[in-house]
């Protein structure tokens, strides 16, 4: 038996999200890994590509820390605004 570390790859690593609240709100990116906030709560590294709605806030090309509560998967939000599949 070795004492390999399993690295576990959460559901949204990877997954292309918006944030949709929060002082980022309206940026958009991709999830680089899971981390955890100041205070213990869930929260992703983004990888933005898109702005946040604020200009004092995260640019695209910025790695980010976001809450995992204030962010919805890309592919999800956008069945839920433009009814695409």
């Amino acid at each position: 038996m070795t004492n390999e570390k399993k690295e576990t790859k959460s559901s949204l690593q990877g997954a292309d999200v918006v944030v949709v609240s929060g002082g980022l709100s309206g940026a958009a990116g991709e999830v680089i890994e899971m981390t955890t906030s100041t205070q213990g709560e869930p929260a992703v590294v983004i990888f933005l590509k898109k702005d946040a709605d604020k200009q004092v806030m995260g640019k695209a090309g910025d790695e980010v820390i976001a809450l995992a509560s204030d962010v919805e998967d890309y592919v999800f939000w956008r069945e839920a605004i433009e009814g695409v599949k």
